[in-house]
């Protein structure tokens, strides 16, 4: 697994959500000025939604970005499934090509505009992640 440095506005997002929600943070992006993403262990999903997403509603308004939670896996496909959620890739290879590990994820062509997103954030985000936690090196979508 690739080593992970977070920035000092990282480890405060991640403190702050922590006491908000009681959930073991183990990676905070932060995406743009209004989106952070945490990737919390498969326990502490639940805690870190809350009923009804109220811990996510809550986290939001404190900290004043919209938030996403990620559950983490050591399989790379179940991660990549989860940064995607809600959209549900049909397959997802990985595989390497001239010394680069890639990850090929198809979804179905109605899902394709939401995976990319607008103006590539979606994908942008997936990779952001997915290179993060994962020995790849790019993630496409097909």
């Amino acid at each position: 697994m690739p080593e992970i440095t977070l920035s000092q506005s990282e480890m405060g997002l991640i403190a702050r959500f922590q006491s908000i929600t009681r959930a073991t943070v183990r990676d905070c992006i932060i995406e743009d000025d209004d989106v952070v993403t945490f990737v919390v262990g498969s326990s502490d999903v639940g805690r870190a939604i809350g009923k009804k997403g109220a811990n996510i509603k809550e986290a939001s308004k404190v900290l004043k970005k919209e938030v996403h939670v990620v559950e983490y896996s050591e399989d790379p496909v179940k991660f990549i499934s989860n940064v995607m959620y809600p959209i549900k890739p049909k397959t997802i290879n990985i595989e390497g090509k001239n010394s680069k590990t890639i990850a090929r994820v198809s979804v179905e062509s109605r899902d394709r505009g939401s995976a990319i997103g607008s103006r590539g954030k979606n994908i942008h985000r997936l990779k952001n992640i997915v290179t993060r936690h994962h020995n790849i090196d790019d993630v496409r979508i097909i």
